[in-house]
């Protein structure tokens, strides 16, 4: 497929409203410029109304009202939501989460894809559909399943999963003597002699072995990565003609999303602005969905108004809902869905917002939804095969995440706890405090500001992406780093590129112990130096970070480095907040190595987007635009994007004359923008 298709659509649950009201639905889909629906991802239990008895005439007719409305399809596999039949018969099936509780039905992902009587029934039920519907010419794509791990269900340890993993680390290391040597379980008697003797990691008095950590983490990943796997084939066995997309969600790094993408035509994420997300966290996901297959994406849940699940829930004021669809196309994104089309009368997620409420009254969203869909068709010729610019890329690895996920070392570095860590915050709002959600952005984040506050544009992208197409990488948390990362890199520097590494970078071997050799490992190298030592500090207690010609502030890790022959110390730690001199003044904190034709510079400590920032001009790096702060300037193709996220009118200069996408007005220096305007 040469590029993402172009869609505007909405989600849609006709099984939860009378049949009388379908026809009603379509037609004013169709006056809010919509042509697309997406069907069915929790209905299940309507289709197979007993184990091995199906129905789908309703969804025929269903089908049949849409299409005749003029709106294509995209379908669902309705597997999240096993029907309670499944659950009775077969209640093992019941995830059981890493505290040893066992699921109960009745919600949604609440079971185990490693139990074989559920995924028996998950696939049959996902063939039947393929079978029935996989020619059908108003369906022109499918999204397997939904929400992989949503509710932190990727990690199950029941009983279904224990043999699982042990056959799968058996695949990995071939032996038990490999297993042992990997894991160093030799540490508290951990040593093992028969496969059987390997549990998944169930509540326990102290912390699990790390090797065992990780690599039930990485089969956690592995085990949905081949339940979608096995329902795209049947997809494309039965269904060829037609596009497969899953659906991601915000900063959730249970699963590995390179390796789910694979097998996806394209990637499609739910783009929730839950309480406490900031403008540049929102884009930033945007462009970790967009580097998941480096590839244009789709929003296939675009909140509409308030969510049902936050700590807070406020409700979008007027602009904010058209505001939200347009950064998303300015950040790749090619296909906008609403979610949802009605709000629900009953169930869990009545307090969830749709373009109609509960009564069926058409909302201000769904004005706002229809305005821009008057402007979809010049939307949509103008977007057509067009990517984003991007002016650097930054590589985030999910084993590595993985690993600080359970040895953080620091409170302030923890995903689970709260921290007011200045260093760390994003939009100027806390991270971990506020936003509970965006924790897991805690390395990506402050070098993505950095470049968004300068409306400078960046990829997130796979260590084993293609570096090729960025000229400046970041490598915010390569903890895991083996010597196939470092020749990757080494090349790609040599032949010209500029590379910023992080702190702790190096620290860990793949499994997830540590190096024979001093940090950074098999980066040493590259790099340009090792590290002696380090410290943590603990939140607001900075040190000075003296670049010589500037002092910034540093904190959260401080690693202390030996530079190499060649390699030069660009910056090293001063002062304390208080003044007083920490035993490590005057060492290297940032090193600075030419290679080739391109150049490393090396993180021992973070300083949040501020640190970034000063190094802007040493890679290449200055802002096209300059706007007020949360004005956003993006750009995708021969387009510039304005985004104005403050509830203030704001002014912008344009460096050149545009010419108005809508309008074909001619835009000279200064453009103003209304609240929440574009």
């Amino acid at each position: 497929m040469p590029h993402t298709p172009i869609t505007y659509g909405v989600d849609y649950y006709p099984e939860q409203w009378p049949e009388t009201r379908w026809a009603e639905d379509a037609r004013l889909m169709r006056e809010a410029g919509l042509h697309v629906v997406r069907l069915a991802e929790f209905a299940w239990a309507l289709f197979e109304t007993a184990e091995g008895t199906f129905e789908w005439a309703w969804l025929d007719r269903a089908l049949a009202v849409l299409g005749e409305a003029g709106l294509k399809v995209v379908l669902c596999t309705p597997t999240p939501t096993p029907p309670a039949w499944l659950t009775e018969t077969y209640p093992d099936c019941l995830n059981v989460d890493e505290r040893g509780v066992r699921m109960s039905p009745g919600t949604r992902r609440h079971i185990c894809a490693n139990h074989a009587d559920y995924r028996r029934l998950a696939m049959r039920i996902t063939e039947q559909m393929a079978a029935r519907y996989g020619k059908d010419e108003r369906v022109i794509a499918w999204q397997t399943d939904n929400e992989f791990g949503c509710h932190d269900t990727i990690r199950c340890t029941c009983p279904s999963c224990e043999p699982a993993f042990q056959h799968w680390l058996e695949a990995r290391y071939g032996s038990l003597e490999a297993l042992n040597e990997a894991w160093g379980t030799n540490f508290w008697s951990q040593r093992y002699s028969a496969w059987s003797q390997i549990q998944p990691p169930r509540p326990a008095p102290a912390d699990h072995n790390p090797g065992l950590l990780l690599d039930f983490y990485r089969f956690s990943s592995e085990s949905w990565v081949k339940f979608n796997a096995e329902q795209v084939a049947l997809l494309r066995q039965h269904a060829p003609g037609h596009l497969i997309t899953h659906n991601l969600m915000i900063y959730f790094f249970h699963f590995d999303h390179y390796q789910v993408a694979q097998d996806l035509d394209f990637v499609s994420w739910d783009n929730y602005h839950h309480f406490g997300a900031q403008p540049v966290t929102v884009a930033a996901n945007h462009d970790l969905i967009w580097g998941a297959k480096e590839k244009n994406f789709w929003v296939i849940e675009q909140q509409v108004g308030q969510v049902n699940w936050s700590v807070y829930n406020p409700q979008f004021p007027p602009g904010m809902l058209a505001l939200k669809a347009m950064q998303a196309i300015a950040h790749g994104a090619d296909g906008i869905l609403y979610f949802r089309w009605r709000q629900a009368r009953k169930g869990a997620e009545m307090y969830h917002s749709g373009l109609l409420d509960h009564a069926a009254r058409p909302t201000r969203a769904l004005a706002e939804a229809a305005l821009l869909g008057e402007r979809w068709e010049t939307l949509a010729q103008a977007l057509e095969g067009i990517e984003p610019a991007h002016d650097a890329a930054i590589l985030h690895d999910f084993a590595s995440h993985w690993a600080l996920e359970r040895q953080p070392h620091t409170r302030s570095l923890n995903f689970q706890a709260e921290s007011d860590e200045p260093l760390l915050f994003a939009g100027d709002e806390p991270l971990q405090s506020i936003a509970p959600m965006n924790r897991a952005g805690l390395y990506l984040l402050p070098m993505y500001e950095a470049l968004w506050r300068n409306n400078l544009q960046a990829a997130i992208i796979s260590p084993e992406g293609r570096l090729e197409r960025y000229r400046v990488l970041f490598a915010p948390q390569l903890h895991i780093a083996t010597a196939s990362h470092a020749a990757r890199l080494r090349a790609w520097v040599e032949a010209g590129g500029s590379l910023v590494v992080g702190p702790r970078a190096g620290y860990k071997d793949e499994s997830n112990g540590l190096h024979e050799v001093p940090q950074p490992g098999p980066l040493a190298e590259l790099l340009g130096g090792t590290v002696r030592e380090f410290d943590t500090r603990e939140p607001g207690n900075t040190v000075e970070l003296d670049f010589g010609d500037e002092a910034l502030q540093a904190g959260v890790w401080c690693e202390v480095w030996e530079p190499a022959p060649g390699t030069q110390v660009l910056a090293t730690y001063g002062r304390n907040r208080d003044g007083s001199l920490p035993y490590y003044a005057g060492q290297a904190a940032v090193l600075y190595r030419r290679l080739g034709k391109g150049q490393v510079i090396t993180l021992g400590t973070m300083g949040g987007w501020q640190l970034i920032e000063y190094l802007l001009p040493q890679l290449g790096l200055s802002a096209p635009i300059v706007t007020p702060m949360n004005v956003e300037a993006v750009r995708r193709g021969p387009l510039l994007f304005l985004l104005n996220h403050t509830e203030q009118q704001q002014e912008v200069t344009v460096p050149r004359a545009w010419g108005d996408l809508f309008d074909k007005k001619k835009v000279e220096e200064k453009v103003r923008l209304a609240p929440y305007g574009w």
